[in-house]
């Protein structure tokens, strides 16, 4: 048996994910920026509110294996 991991991503109302760079917006999981689990996720978006905002689209969090 293998298991998966799941992964949390900052995921905006385009269906973009906050890049690994923290300033844009990708369409790619593999350069989007991931976390552990839902609580790291929730801070990092709690802290970096302005910047991830700077982007002009309303950010959610999702989770994806």
């Amino acid at each position: 048996m293998h298991l998966v991991r799941k992964k949390w991503f900052i995921l905006f109302e385009s269906g973009g994910l906050l890049s690994r760079t923290g300033d844009r917006v990708t369409y790619f999981y593999d350069e989007a920026l991931s976390f552990g689990n839902f609580e790291e996720a929730q801070r990092y978006l709690a802290s970096n509110e302005n910047r991830v905002s700077c982007t002009g689209i309303r950010p959610s969090l999702t989770e994806a294996a």
